[in-house]
């Protein structure tokens, strides 16, 4: 189980693109020896994307490392039904305000409904292109004897009490609901999609302000309940998220309280439910004194700008492709090379490029290791985060379009049990038939984490780094015990039709490497990558990328 310290975030308005705020639109025509000159060049030939990835996270079922067993998932694609609990606690009872707030954190149209950004369902239908189609069913309020501290006393770090709540939960609704649990199997596997539990009474930091103290997992957080056995004519729980009626107010300014929600939190923690990890490191807490190899330790692998990193901004292209959601223009060792592509910006269009080593072949999903070149731009779901530091003190979104080049290794390993432990090997070439032999003794899951201790194999393998414009790790952090400060990604970070700031390639950027040329497969990426520039177009932007052996 884990769960984060989550960011909130404060209100603005809708953005337009205008050249203020899209400066970099200016072509350069600056010169290096080695990359040459720079300057916006168009595509000539025709380059067609791959279709879309033939195994994604709910085939993949989030493979168990503790049990063995497979855990739930919920579908990433089409109209999904969702059952979400109010449970009071004794001294704590729900307001029909608070009943109705939630129903517009989950359901509303946007920030229309919100009055501050989007809704759950709102944000995963613009963030899947239209793909994933969320629909909460908020139930009546399902009542305890218990007060906070008596259900979980503040003495016992024990959260087995809220597992037994979710099936407790579970079979009242499906006593006071005759039949209308299979509403909520949506891709009938005999299990209940998600369960959201959202409890009455303040999240633990939040009480603790205000003097009360409370268990720590009165939180916000994803679990799963190992050893269910699926029935499809009475689907049992899977995965929940448990998580404070209070998070869809924590980050709204003072005076908006009263009228407005914000769903970033429950946003988070549905990713975990749809099969996402965390992209942040959970070693980078200087409090743990159990992992202390500084190479490593305080990393910030996507450097706090993510959703699923610090919670802020959309999902980005791989974890949109894991789901099915959006497909790669795919550069392999068929691809003629030296080739120009341009490509729209992600958050209107879902391009992005996929670049394989010359050595192994594209295998038709995410779960894999290459190179990943997408245009951000400042936009849409975007807009917020890049405009509001949270607090004034976290790191802000990119305010400016750029290019991520990030370096993916989402290879996956069979997991076998031997005693209480698991070992894993990397699968070389993954297939539903492969996936189908997942039981309680032997799973698949990606090896790679962008926490170093939970990375198996090699510590010091990421399953999503972003890549630092001017080659320069400093989300590497070695010298946070010293300075104690946390670099973090920001504009500079994007790639960008400029010397110094446009050119990729693994001897360049050997240090954000384990193998410093190589990829961690072994192989050499015997690829240059050239961000010729970025121009605005009238849906949004477009960036010009060059890729050619070297």
């Amino acid at each position: 189980m884990r769960f984060k310290r989550f960011l909130l975030l404060t209100p603005l308005t809708a953005l337009t693109l205008s050249s203020c705020a899209m400066n970099i639109f200016d072509l350069f025509s600056q010169t290096d020896p080695e990359e040459g000159a720079y300057g916006y060049v168009e595509q000539t030939t025709t380059f067609a994307k791959s279709s879309l990835p033939s195994i994604t996270y709910k085939n993949l079922q989030i493979a168990n490392t503790v049990s063995g067993g497979a855990c739930n998932a919920i579908p990433s694609t089409g109209d999904i039904n969702l059952l979400v609990v109010p449970i009071e606690f004794r001294g704590y009872p729900f307001t029909s305000k608070t009943l109705s707030d939630l129903n517009r954190c989950f359901n509303g149209n946007g920030s229309i409904e919100t009055g501050y950004w989007e809704s759950l369902s709102s944000f995963y239908k613009k963030s899947s292109f239209n793909k994933l189609n969320l629909v909460a069913e908020i139930t009546p309020v399902y009542s305890l004897s218990s007060t906070p501290t008596t259900f979980l006393p503040t003495s016992s770090g024990d959260s087995s009490k809220i597992s037994s709540l979710v099936k407790e939960v579970s079979d009242w609704y499906k006593t006071n609901n005759p039949g209308e649990i299979e509403r909520f199997d949506n891709d009938k596997d005999g299990f209940i999609d998600g369960i959201y539990l959202i409890y009455s009474c303040p999240d633990y930091n939040a009480a603790e302000k205000n003097g009360i103290q409370l268990n720590s997992n009165y939180w916000a957080f994803v679990s799963w309940l190992p050893k269910q056995k699926s029935s499809i004519s009475s689907p049992n729980p899977n995965n929940f998220m448990w998580a404070s009626y209070d998070f869809m107010y924590t980050g709204l300014p003072e005076e908006m309280v009263l009228n407005s929600v914000d769903a970033h939190t429950f946003i988070h923690e549905t990713g975990h439910m749809l099969g996402f990890d965390d992209y942040y490191n959970y070693d980078a807490d200087p409090n743990n004194d159990e992992y202390t190899d500084t190479n490593y330790k305080y990393y910030t692998p996507t450097g706090g700008l993510d959703m699923m990193d610090y919670n802020i901004l959309d999902h980005n292209c791989w974890s949109k492709f894991a789901l099915g959601w959006v497909n790669p223009y795919v550069i392999d060792s068929t691809t003629s090379l030296p080739l120009t592509i341009e490509i729209n910006d992600s958050q209107s269009s879902g391009d992005f490029i996929l670049i394989k080593d010359k050595r192994t072949k594209y295998n038709n999903s995410a779960f894999d290791e290459y190179m990943m070149v997408e245009l951000y731009t400042p936009t849409g779901l975007n807009y917020l985060d890049s405009h509001q530091r949270y607090e004034g003190t976290y790191p802000l979104g990119f305010t400016v379009p750029g290019v991520k080049i990030t370096h993916i290794d989402a290879r996956v390993g069979e997991f076998r049990k031997v005693g209480l432990d698991f070992s894993g090997d990397y699968v070389d070439y993954l297939t539903l038939d492969l996936l189908g032999k997942a039981s309680s003794t032997t799973s698949f899951n990606i090896l790679a984490s962008n926490t170093p201790s939970y990375s198996s194999g090699n510590q010091g393998y990421r399953l999503i780094h972003l890549m630092e414009s001017n080659g320069k790790n400093t989300f590497q952090n070695k010298d946070y015990e010293e300075d104690n400060k946390y670099y973090f990604a920001n504009d500079k970070t994007l790639f960008v039709g400029s010397s110094g700031r446009g050119f990729f390639t693994t001897k360049k950027f050997s240090s954000f490497f384990e193998n410093k040329t190589k990829l961690n497969n072994g192989y050499s990426f015997p690829y240059s990558i050239k961000v010729n520039g970025i121009k605005e177009t009238e849906s949004g932007a477009k960036a010009s990328i060059t890729i050619a052996e070297v």
